[in-house]
């Protein structure tokens, strides 16, 4: 046999191989070509603009005022420029973040869908038609050219901007955050603003501060709306402001090479102006994307040990907030006086829908007071889905609905009379994965829910205390209540979002599968903690971990396909349960 046929095939040098490897590197140069024009080009601009424009700038330059003949400055176009472009901005960003926060938190699929699609195509508009637009509008009845309208012509360049880029950011905060905030009880007006936009507002600076660079060098509508005006400092926007895009044009289109070389000057100042805007929004971006990028519990290690003497270094000052952060005095927290489980849970022809798919399937179940019900079942069975539909959480999922009732003692959480804003006061939620809000410290995370309910200021204070007591969290935070809850361990986490649930005192507390993203020794605090809990509040917990269900559960429900194959006390669910189909899965037959 020849040499080439004894080859490893893994070694073999074959005429396919040598053609992969080629085409990938063609590949990979003609992406480092293009990358590095594009650099190139920058930098040439950068440079030529620099070298003809260097010599022009001085403090005389700076400060002057423009001249029709001989040297002059570019003071009163500073000035003008600054004037037109804030005005804009006073205009573009806060309508364009409210059209982002619609568009992202509000709308429905198809509105959402066809307000951004006339925003690209405004975006796309040739800002001389935006010029002569506002010419028709502002110009020709008032005859005569203004600051304001080159403002409003500038804001109509900025909005679509302002409202994709905030758009975009807004959709990238988790929704486990979003949800938090909803869960507590707060609107979803209180949840955006107190909640999603802090989170995001990093993003939603660095999309306003691009949009102030584009619309800074606008030089085509402003020819059209304020380009005559007088040689002089002018602060009022309803005359005729001069303004640096303009005064660039007039200056290179003058035969004198003092204005040619005015010019590059002036053209210099706007390119160092971009240029400032533009670092501060990359760093904005950066810092918005680590942000964002905590909550990534795909990528961030949860399953690490969650000793008690885990120590994290105290953040100076006062925490980022959104909701005023406090350092609040180290006092010993009071016992949560008054809470006892006195709420009885009545699932009555639950029914639950995504869409067209029926989740849960004409469900009875009931949740005892001081006893924990634990629901177990393969994935997809429908447990998230109906302990979701106690609280109206299943509500929030687009196209999702649910049937039947809901009862909390006799009243009916499901009846068109009753306030979902109130039912998730009452009945708390502790998610799969640790979600603390990332902007907020350790403390404000567990006052948030109670400043969203409108408690007293006086109260908060030990009401967070005990809060974290009750969630055996006291001992390990108590030192650095002002540093951030995303510092904390994954298990320290869960543990910081059942204190935020207690904070507001439900009477029905339920849990969603809340130690599946925890190693042994968290999850063990959570159902020592889960023992404790069960005589404040009536608890139900969804888990598909049969031997912590046989750990922590007092009463054992099976579900399969949306149904409720089974209840029954712990011990005889598992062994020795009336259903075959129970007991071909607490064996491990299937699921």
């Amino acid at each position: 046999m020849s040499q080439r046929a004894n080859a490893h095939p893994l070694l073999a040098q074959t005429g396919n191989l040598r053609r992969r490897h080629a085409v990938n590197r063609v590949m990979e140069i003609s992406a480092w070509t293009a990358a590095l024009l594009a650099v190139a080009v920058l930098a040439l601009v950068i440079a030529s603009v620099a070298v003809k424009g260097a010599g022009e700038i001085n403090i005389d330059f700076l400060t002057g005022n423009t001249s029709n003949f001989g040297a002059g400055g570019i003071g009163n176009a500073i000035v003008g420029s600054a004037i037109i472009v804030g005005i804009a901005t006073l205009m573009a960003v806060p309508f364009g973040i409210l059209v982002a926060i619609y568009t992202s938190e509000f709308a429905g699929q198809r509105s959402g869908f066809a307000i951004r699609y006339v925003l690209d195509i405004l975006n796309g508009v040739p800002t001389i038609v935006t010029g002569i637009f506002v010419f028709g509008l502002i110009v020709v009845p008032q005859h005569k050219l203004s600051g304001f309208a080159g403002s409003l012509a500038l804001a109509i360049v900025m909005l679509p901007l302002v409202a994709r880029s905030c758009h975009e950011v807004l959709t990238l905060v988790p929704g486990s955050v979003k949800e938090a905030g909803l869960a507590l009880g707060a609107s979803r007006w209180r949840t955006t603003l107190s909640v999603t936009v802090p989170t995001a507002l990093s993003g939603m600076v660095t999309g306003a501060l691009l949009a102030v660079a584009r619309a800074v060098g606008e030089t085509a509508p402003l020819l059209l709306v304020t380009s005559v005006f007088a040689d002089l400092v002018q602060t009022d926007p309803s005359q005729a402001l001069p303004n640096i895009p303009v005064i660039i044009y007039r200056y290179s289109e003058s035969p004198d090479p003092v204005k040619h070389a005015q010019a590059w000057g002036a053209a210099l100042i706007l390119i160092l102006f971009v240029l400032l805007i533009s670092i501060v929004a990359r760093l904005l971006s950066a810092r918005s994307r680590k942000r964002l990028g905590a909550m990534n519990y795909e990528t961030k290690d949860l399953n690490v040990a969650d000793p008690e003497e885990q120590t994290m270094p105290q953040t100076p000052g006062r925490a980022e907030s959104p909701i005023e952060a406090t350092t609040e005095p180290e006092t010993q927290p009071r016992p949560m006086e008054g809470m006892a489980a006195t709420r009885h849970v009545r699932l009555e022809g639950l029914n639950a829908y995504y869409g067209a798919l029926h989740a849960v399937r004409d469900l009875s179940l009931s949740f005892e007071p001081g006893r924990v019900t634990a629901i177990i079942g393969p994935s997809g069975c429908g447990k998230s889905t109906m302990v979701r539909c106690v609280n109206r959480m299943h509500e929030e999922i687009p196209g999702a609905r649910s049937e039947g009732r809901v009862l909390l003692d006799d009243v009916d959480l499901h009846a068109s009379n009753v306030d979902v804003v109130s039912v998730r006061r009452l009945v708390g939620m502790v998610f799969q994965k640790p979600n603390p809000f990332p902007t907020m410290s350790i403390f404000d995370n567990v006052a948030a829910g109670l400043r969203f309910i409108g408690t007293v200021r006086d109260e908060i204070t030990d009401r967070v205390n005990a809060a974290l007591e009750g969630a055996g969290l006291w001992e390990e935070v108590k030192g650095r209540l002002s540093s951030p809850g995303m510092g904390l361990s994954g298990g320290q986490q869960q543990r910081l979002c059942i204190a935020r649930a207690l904070a507001v005192e439900p009477d029905v507390l339920l849990m969603d599968e809340p130690c599946s993203a925890l190693d042994p020794v968290a999850t063990l605090k959570i159902e020592e903690l889960i023992g404790q809990l069960k005589d404040r509040v009536t608890i139900a917990v969804v888990t598909h971990n049969m031997q912590q269900a046989g750990r922590v559960a007092d009463t054992t429900a099976f579900m399969l396909d949306g149904e409720v194959i089974e209840v029954g006390p712990t011990d005889k669910m598992f062994t020795n349960p009336d259903d075959d189909r129970t007991e071909q899965y607490v064996t491990g037959k299937f699921g």
